[in-house]
């Protein structure tokens, strides 16, 4: 069934999909996220606490997966949000038409966002240097297309600011300078592993 069928269903109906797991983010010590490879396309799905219920070790990528819940849809953005409230695995090898894909090197792994707070202390602080550097840095590295940047109003970390949150993992960076900002999104977006040097982060 493509998206554009989804769309006619009701504005919310019970689903059910089998794939091949992408990729999963987890918070609190439980999936949060996972993106899943079907015949039909990619879906990104929010997990529910329940749909954890049960399983003896949490999803990876490249697993089989069967992914029960609920989607809506909602007009005013034209998209549909799924909640899964089961969560069963399967074999990979019965699903002979899916195949795991991984990004290729260098690519950003999900879609993402970078926020940046511009409330006046941050501002003060040099915040709409940080944006500009971080948006200079996407260009020079081909990501604009697939990164975007957006401005925030105050995130009340004001005595710590600039505050960047690189989106969906909720990475957190204070007091972020323009010349720490290649490093940052070497970490956050490419799939290479590289380390902050001074920034201090936590997850929200």
């Amino acid at each position: 069934m493509s998206n554009q069928d989804l769309k006619l269903q009701p504005r919310q109906s019970r689903f059910v999909l089998e794939g091949i797991v992408l990729q999963i983010i987890c918070e609190s010590g439980r999936p949060k996220v996972l993106w899943l490879a079907t015949a039909q396309g990619e879906y990104e799905i929010k997990v529910s606490r329940c749909a954890c219920y049960g399983l003896t070790q949490w999803p990876q990528p490249g697993d089989g997966l069967q992914v029960t819940g609920e989607r809506k849809y909602k007009p005013e953005k034209d998209k549909l949000k799924f909640k899964a409230d089961g969560l069963y695995p399967i074999p990979a090898a019965s699903l002979p038409t899916m195949q795991p894909t991984t990004p290729s090197s260098g690519c950003p792994a999900a879609k993402a966002k970078i926020l940046v707070c511009q409330g006046s202390d941050c501002r003060a602080r040099g915040a709409r240097a940080v944006q500009q550097k971080l948006e200079q840095t996407l260009d020079d590295r081909g990501l604009t297309n697939q990164v975007t940047v957006k401005s925030t109003g105050c995130m009340h970390c004001c005595k710590k600011g600039p505050v960047v949150v690189f989106m969906p993992d909720k990475n957190r960076y204070q007091q972020v300078t323009p010349t720490q900002i290649p490093t940052l999104v070497s970490e956050n977006i490419m799939s290479e592993e590289i380390k902050p040097e001074t920034c201090s982060t936590y997850s929200r």
